[in-house]
């Protein structure tokens, strides 16, 4: 009876009940019923046993390459351009390891860096220059500069960790290690492409150098949609934060501005004026001229004006008032803001 049964079965009549994939799978079922079920090897492998059978297998294939697709999802969504582009994986990032008032635990991200360096790939892969398909909107390009200037920071100082102080990475300035759309930039570069549209106080805060000096990182990623509701929360919280501006009454009815070494990196991309036309008999570019400086907009009537749409009251009057002496430069505190985030 077991023979006959094993011949009607190699036969292939039962195996109709199963797509042809199987077949060669449950050729050999009866094998494994004898094996496992040796009390009755007479018994007859019913047809609802190898509807099972079938629909099991069915099942773990199905599983198996759902689960595949999921992880190669995600792998290809890290890796390739999204539309619009996507800084979820920056994100995460910054959920992980920045603390309270913008304090970073730079320990953790240099034991496990893989996610800031998978973002740092993305970043080389696409930019607002190379798929500009990706990025439809200023608000846009604009987040993706922001970001792109906050991650690079960040990687070029865990690759001097640990240190206490900024000054310890001799190059932060000047280093166009990483690529943004395939191209070297530094980060006053960056800079530059992130206040190519709007300049404002609102934008400028959003970056940093993760120093004492500089506005404090935020938890949350920037993204086009919400770009400008964060940017007002973060500049009404960080245009007051000392280590950044100070205004103080240098004389009667004028204000001093004070700023964070910080700040004025930014001033040769913020106070940038068209040149002025030269008259037939002048060089505006001469060294001889009277305002060698004539295409850019004076550094101190130009953080005044900057400054101003954003105070009000007897401040917003007193920064539209002449003074000899109107910036300054604040001490420099190049102090990490750094923190050990406890983890279960």
């Amino acid at each position: 009876m077991l023979r006959s049964d094993l011949e009607s079965l190699s036969s292939g009549r039962p195996l109709r009940h199963c797509a042809a994939p199987f077949r060669h799978v449950l050729r050999y079922a009866p094998y494994l019923r004898c094996s496992f079920f040796a009390a009755n090897p007479d018994e007859r492998l019913s047809r609802s046993l190898l509807k099972r059978i079938c629909l099991g297998l069915g099942l773990l294939i199905v599983g198996f390459v759902t689960m595949q697709v999921v992880l190669a999802g995600r792998v290809l969504n890290d890796a390739l351009v999204t539309h619009p582009f996507s800084h979820h994986i920056w994100q995460e990032v910054l959920m992980q390891n920045v603390g309270p008032n913008g304090a970073v635990d730079f320990g953790h991200v240099l034991v496990y860096p893989r996610r800031l360096n998978q973002y740092l790939d993305q970043l080389e892969h696409a930019s607002p220059d190379n798929e500009p398909q990706a990025f439809p909107t200023h608000e846009d390009q604009t987040a993706y500069w922001i970001n792109a200037h906050n991650a690079i920071a960040m990687r070029l100082i865990i690759n001097h960790y640990p240190i206490t102080s900024l000054r310890q990475v001799t190059d932060f300035e000047t280093s166009n290690l990483y690529k943004l759309g395939g191209v070297p930039y530094t980060l006053s570069q960056i800079r530059e492409k992130a206040l190519h549209f709007d300049h404002s106080p609102a934008i400028v805060m959003t970056m940093t150098n993760y120093s004492a000096e500089a506005p404090p990182i935020s938890t949350r990623a920037y993204d086009g949609k919400i770009l400008k509701s964060m940017n007002q929360q973060a500049h009404k919280n960080r245009l007051s934060y000392p280590g950044l501006i100070r205004f103080q009454h240098s004389m009667a009815g004028c204000v001093s501005v004070q700023i964070s070494p910080f700040l004025k990196n930014f001033e040769a991309s913020l106070f940038k004026m068209p040149a002025r036309e030269a008259s037939e008999d002048e060089d505006v570019f001469s060294e001889t001229s009277d305002e060698p400086d004539a295409h850019k907009m004076e550094p101190a009537k130009g953080w005044a004006e900057w400054l101003r749409p954003f105070t009000a009251g007897t401040l917003y009057r007193e920064l539209g008032q002449p003074c000899s002496k109107q910036v300054e430069l604040l001490p420099g505190n190049p102090t990490l803001r750094q923190i050990q985030i406890l983890r279960s």
